[in-house]
């Protein structure tokens, strides 16, 4: 359907003494086109209204809203299953933004900025070569395996546990410290308070594990047996050798 102008354009044209093939050339449109507005004179093209399309989502959203609201890290299937199974009949893509407009944003943590005096510690690119030594010609070896290290603080819970890569290990009794500096290796878990080594435990396989060191864990010092009580008054021995004597006097003739 061609627009007001065209047809303006096109009967201009035509007032110009063009005729209907020299026009459709002119426009790059067909003929029967051309025909069609110089027949129908200057009116302006009508439009069909456009039913409005029905929001199948509407009826959703007031539990969606409240279900990321509580539950920010559902994702976007799992909300899909639901609705459709209280009567959702559209599709995923339009789903989907609506979630993006009512998730709420997540927050990025700071990041931990790892400070040291002057040359305490160095840092360099991971780097394999080998060597060979004056005392051992013609021997060739420092390839070894890169022990990565990952340095964080955990806080020791009541039961004297700390949490690295989803399990948990004891520390000590003695430690102090609610916050303990922790080194995750390759295959070992060491534990530090100020500076200071005061455990260490193989890495555990798996998620949800607890390692309990026995050192770690003081038995309790032993109760005093407890003493029955003695019935009766108690008499010094020189009272009974009193009353002994005294009823030996009296039964004498």
């Amino acid at each position: 359907m061609k627009c007001l102008r065209e047809i303006v354009l096109i009967h201009d044209l035509k007032r110009q003494g063009l005729s209907v093939t020299a026009i459709a050339l002119k426009l790059g449109c067909d003929r029967k086109t051309v025909r069609k507005y110089l027949k129908q004179g200057l009116e302006a093209p009508v439009h069909k209204t456009r039913e409005p399309v029905q929001n199948l989502l509407e009826p959703f959203e007031a539990y969606l809203r409240d279900r990321v609201g509580l539950f920010p890290d559902l994702s976007g299937r799992r909300l899909l299953r639901e609705i459709r199974a209280m009567g959702y009949k559209g599709s995923y893509s339009t789903l989907k933004p609506f979630l993006r407009s009512v998730r709420p944003s997540r927050r990025t943590q700071f990041e931990r900025r790892f400070e040291t005096p002057p040359g305490k510690q160095a840092q360099v690119d991971f780097a394999e070569f080998t060597a060979e030594f004056t005392d051992e010609p013609g021997v060739v070896r420092p390839a070894l395996a890169y022990d990565a290290v990952l340095t964080v603080e955990r806080r020791v819970s009541k039961e004297g546990m700390v949490s690295v890569g989803g399990n948990l290990y004891s520390v000590p009794d003695t430690a102090r410290r609610r916050v303990l500096e922790v080194q995750h290796h390759t295959a070992e878990i060491r534990i530090f308070e100020d500076g200071q080594l005061i455990a260490r435990h193989p890495v555990l396989e798996g998620k949800a594990l607890r390692r309990v060191d026995p050192a770690h864990r003081k038995a309790p010092p032993p109760r005093p047996p407890q003493q029955m009580p003695v019935q009766g008054l108690r008499r010094p021995l020189d009272f009974y050798d009193a009353v002994g004597r005294r009823l030996a006097a009296g039964s004498q003739p």
